[in-house]
């Protein structure tokens, strides 16, 4: 990768998102598709579509009738993180989460926040309580450490947990926040902007979606509004991700291709040649 490049992640990584909290995000990516004159627009639920100009061009896309198949790259804007839900008192932020979390060494962790405008300030975990089946956080309290950059509703505040510094690099490897899937979101912008200035006449669709971390709203609603229904064309869709190591999948010896999770089975076909 290039120090050019590099830094375009960097400064995307460092961006502050939550579920339902993207905006940024999608400024970010906005503003990089604008630079580089690549077509692009919002659907009516948020979600970033890139490659085309308008859900006219999207449908039309879609369905002319050709058997080079559409590719759509798909990633989601978010992470997981908490939202804040009232002031109980002028330090303490009583919090909703949401998404997965971890379940120990909780107490007195440190966690950032963040308005529309950016980073706050930070603060510390307490009083937290799990899902009742004991899987993640729904709840909590957060007691400020100093002074907020801006203090507004409690319901302006969102916030995560906060590491040394929201990105940073040692040796060959990369530490942040929110890798999941804020990667996905660059690889999908980075090959946008490639596409474009090469000028072939691939058929490329980027889908940069929101509150992925709490049930694929985003895409869910995108595949509801029927502008794929009526394709008269292939599609190969492409889900990027970030995971952690899971066995027979380490991190640092390529692209790992999922094929399903607990619950479903992405691609019966080449599901099946692992049996």
């Amino acid at each position: 990768m290039q120090q050019q490049e590099r830094q375009r992640l960097f400064d995307l990584l460092s961006i502050p998102t939550a579920p339902f909290r993207e905006q940024a995000i999608h400024a970010h990516a906005v503003a990089r598709l604008q630079r580089a004159g690549v077509a692009h627009f919002s659907d009516p639920h948020g979600n970033l579509v890139i490659g085309v100009e308008s859900a006219a061009d999207y449908r039309r896309l879609v369905r002319q009738r050709s058997q080079e198949p559409v590719r759509l790259f798909v990633a989601h804007m978010d992470h997981p993180g908490f939202h804040g839900r009232r002031w109980r008192d002028a330090h303490t932020l009583e919090i909703d989460w949401h998404g997965g979390s971890p379940v120990r060494h909780l107490r007195n962790a440190r966690m950032w926040l963040a308005d529309a405008q950016g980073y706050v300030g930070t603060g510390r975990l307490h009083n937290v309580e799990l899902h009742e089946k004991g899987y993640c956080i729904t709840r909590a309290r957060l007691r400020l450490e100093g002074e907020l950059a801006r203090r507004g509703p409690a319901r302006g505040l969102f916030g995560g947990f906060a590491f040394r510094r929201p990105v940073w690099r040692s040796g060959e490897r990369v530490y942040t926040k929110a890798a999941d899937d804020l990667v996905g979101v660059h690889c999908i912008l980075e090959t946008a902007v490639r596409l474009q200035r090469s000028r072939g006449d691939r058929p490329f669709l980027g889908l940069l979606t929101r509150a992925e971390e709490v049930g694929f709203v985003g895409a869910v609603a995108h595949l509801e509004l029927g502008w794929l229904e009526a394709r008269h064309r292939p599609l190969v869709c492409v889900s990027l991700e970030a995971s952690r190591t899971l066995p027979g999948a380490r991190i640092g010896r390529g692209p790992v291709v999922r094929l399903g999770d607990r619950r479903t089975v992405f691609e019966q076909r080449h599901a099946s040649l692992l049996e």
